[in-house]
């Protein structure tokens, strides 16, 4: 009686069809990944300016005008509104214009 040979582990052709798999699989996920990340950090930004945009908003309809500068509405100065990625938020521009500025943290998209 002849005996057959019991195949263990996986051939050449399975492996590389599984390393083609996890490549696209990464493919996707890595840009969808970074895009969560930018995200993220903007939204630092932004909730760290809303603050500054309801205490200009709020001096600009009592006073009728825009703030000269952030104390005058109330506000810390620019320095010292600071986030994680945050660097800043500038409110004292004419206009009512709040600028964000994001610091070395932040991804370079930014």
């Amino acid at each position: 009686m002849q005996t057959r040979k019991i195949q263990q582990g996986f051939t050449l052709i399975e492996l590389m069809i599984v390393v083609a798999i996890i490549g696209i699989l990464a493919a996707i996920a890595i840009p969808a990944y970074q895009d969560y990340v930018i995200r993220a950090q903007i939204s630092d930004g932004l909730s760290l300016a809303s603050g500054s945009k309801t205490a200009i908003a709020e001096f600009y309809q009592n006073k009728g005008r825009f703030p000269t500068d952030q104390t005058s509405a109330g506000l810390a100065a620019a320095d010292e509104i600071v986030g994680r990625y945050t660097e800043s938020v500038d409110g004292s521009v004419a206009g009512g214009l709040i600028t964000i500025t994001y610091g070395r943290e932040a991804n370079d998209v930014i």
